[in-house]
């Protein structure tokens, strides 16, 4: 008898049964879509505009307001029939302005220091003088930038042991008064991360620029989950998919070396959230390519029921790891975040569904050997996938549930989905216990075979490079006194006031 989770290969030219197909209705891209309002940067910046420069930065600031426009126009998430070159090419020319704010205002004196802080200051001035007056090696000419679209320094921590992904957020800023230009005007953004969908504003441009990169990763999560999955759209799905994750992870470059305090950072860009947005999208392209790997099954000698299982394997355990860091966000259970159990819910829900598909795979070769062994083992590997669907017909109740007061969810398409799974499975199965119960006469194993090793190699697809736009001159940089700066008013909206939608 072969070991347990020792499946042999099937025999060349075996006729193999059909199969169920991974889901093709992916997870709504977030409770509510991210919007903000429109802005008009020379009313907001008007009071750190050194007097006598307004003339001088007025095609800037036109040139902001109106680039804003078009980007937040273009990643309203229900204009899913704008292209992908045109959302990523309207926001990139966003955040190359945007990203100007990050220099240095040559018009105020540089923070002084004193003390250790201030010998310390002086060594990294006379390492590198041209970043004090005003930035802009660091923000495009002289420094090279990762494919994300940020510094390299924002990379660093990958070196010095923090797990990459997570933002740590500092307790109280050290940099209001650093001299940039990034905290002279307020954002409002709809908070993802929020169970009440309010609003927050942030002070800090690099925030904006953080939050523009979730929103487009949302609308090309709301483009792949638009479109119908079938062999011709498969690889603009998957393609919208690998970009949603590379655009999270270049907002996840950005906050992080923003460190912007803790209170000053709406949920939805903090750690854990952000994070799984990009997970999700990673997990939900390799849905793609486990179907595209089932329709090579018989055209193809290196695509086996067994390469398939270990993806599935692999996108399950996704699922899996996605669910322990969310429920982490679920909070206080008298009053949980509803946000979080929705995503929460969906995880267990394709969790199920994917060990199902895997033990689906594995009955389907086990059976295709053709022998008493391999039926007895198929028949056993058939009922644990069953019972799996099962499990994942509640758990998909408990997310549609989750979901009714919060989003629309296809309910009926999910139900559909899992009874076919369910009956093409069952099918195979009966077909398998007739077989046995005629001709081979094997008793069924107690336990299924162990899933095969997790395989995968899906990657997110980096966000371009983001440079300052060239109306960022050192000219400019004289314009502006940051320390004229307004109350911004940061933090959560008040419920009564609305977010204006993004269209």
């Amino acid at each position: 008898m072969a070991a347990r989770g020792s499946v042999p290969s099937i025999p060349s030219g075996k006729a193999m049964p059909s199969m169920p197909l991974v889901p093709s209705s992916f997870l709504p891209t977030a409770p509510h879509p991210k919007t903000t309002p429109d802005i008009d940067f020379e009313t907001e910046l008007r009071p750190c505009i050194i007097k006598g420069k307004e003339s001088q930065v007025k095609a800037l600031l036109d040139q902001l307001t109106e680039c804003r426009r078009t980007a937040v126009m273009t990643l309203d998430p229900t204009r899913t029939v704008v292209s992908q070159d045109a959302i990523i090419t309207d926001a990139v020319k966003y955040l190359g302005l945007v990203k100007g704010f990050r220099g240095l205002s040559t018009a105020v004196p540089a923070p002084s220091a004193s003390g250790a802080g201030a010998s310390e200051e002086k060594k990294e001035e006379s390492s590198s003088k041209d970043e004090r007056v005003p930035a802009l090696a660091s923000l495009g000419d002289g420094t090279k930038t990762n494919a994300a679209g940020g510094d390299e320094a924002a990379d660093s921590s990958s070196a010095t042991g923090k797990k990459k992904g997570t933002v740590e957020l500092k307790a109280k800023s050290s940099s209001a008064d650093d001299g940039s230009l990034r905290r002279m005007m307020p954002f409002l953004w709809r908070d993802l991360g929020d169970s009440d969908g309010a609003s927050f504003r942030m002070g800090d441009t690099m925030l904006e620029e953080a939050s523009v990169m979730v929103a487009m990763a949302q609308v090309l999560l709301q483009k792949a989950k638009s479109e119908v999955l079938n062999e011709s759209s498969m690889l603009d799905i998957f393609h919208s998919l690998r970009k949603a994750a590379g655009a999270v992870e270049a907002a996840l470059n950005v906050v992080r070396e923003a460190n912007a305090p803790g209170d000053e950072v709406p949920d939805d860009l903090k750690a854990n959230m952000i994070d799984t947005l990009m997970q999700i999208s990673m997990a939900q392209a390799q849905h793609v390519t486990i179907r595209k790997a089932q329709m090579q099954v018989g055209k193809n000698a290196a695509i086996t029921h067994n390469l398939i299982a270990r993806i599935c394997h692999d996108t399950a355990e996704r699922y899996k790891a996605m669910e322990r860091i969310v429920a982490r966000l679920v909070g206080n259970p008298k009053k949980p975040n509803n946000v979080a159990k929705y995503f929460v819910a969906h995880m267990r829900y394709k969790q199920l569904y994917f060990l199902g598909m895997g033990y689906s795979m594995l009955g389907m070769q086990r059976i295709g050997q053709d022998d008493d062994v391999g039926c007895a083992s198929g028949i056993r590997n058939l009922m644990t996938a069953t019972d799996c669907f099962d499990k994942a017909q509640v758990a998909a109740n408990a997310f549609c549930d989750s979901a009714r007061t919060i989003v629309y969810v296809d309910t009926g398409m999910i139900n559909m989905q899992l009874d076919e799974c369910r009956g093409m499975v069952q099918g195979v199965l009966d077909k398998a216990k007739k077989s046995n119960e005629t001709v081979f006469f094997k008793p069924i194993p107690d336990k299924p075979d162990a899933l095969p090793d997790r395989m995968s190699n899906i990657r997110q697809e980096a966000l371009v490079e983001i440079g300052v736009n060239p109306l960022w001159t050192e000219a400019m940089y004289a314009c502006f006194d940051p320390s004229k700066a307004p109350d911004l008013g940061i933090g959560k909206v008040p419920d009564e006031i609305d977010c204006c939608p993004v269209s």
